[in-house]
């Protein structure tokens, strides 16, 4: 897929289930816009709507939309505390595994995505979640 964010989540759709689909991740994406409470991981955690991936210091995130199947994944950064830009959309079973060619070739292509569109804007980053999210996030104990 690989697909814009904003196409993918606003339409218009090819079919019905692609609309139904699209809907619940925008509902995913409504917690963290309303300042809901989200949930947040680095590595290899799963139970978790925000994910950092590794290796850490690169500053790549994942919002994960897990139901229903197939399971979406929106990569992205923190432009600034609170502001997250996802660039990529990708169902889960076009990634493979987490050391595969291709979830390396889609973290690449994110990379090289926000260097286009934000040359001068580095990827945020931080130490503690509190860097990224200024309240509303549960950590799953994984930051410092």
């Amino acid at each position: 897929m690989g697909a814009n964010v904003k196409e993918a989540v606003l339409g218009p759709w090819p079919d019905q289930a692609t609309e139904v689909r699209m809907n619940k991740l925008h509902a995913n994406l409504d917690v963290f816009s309303e300042g809901r409470k989200v949930v947040v991981a680095r590595g290899r955690e799963s139970t978790c709507l925000f994910k950092q991936l590794d290796p850490i210091g690169h500053e790549v995130w994942e919002i994960r939309s897990v139901d229903p199947r197939p399971s979406l994944r929106l990569f992205g950064a923190f432009a600034i505390t609170d502001v997250f830009v996802a660039l990529h959309i990708y169902r889960r079973d076009e990634l493979g595994g987490p050391e595969s060619r291709q979830w390396r070739d889609a973290i690449v292509r994110f990379k090289a995505e926000w260097r286009r569109l934000f040359l001068s804007y580095p990827r945020h980053s931080g130490e503690t979640l509190d860097a990224y999210f200024s309240e509303n996030a549960i950590d799953l104990g994984k930051f410092g």
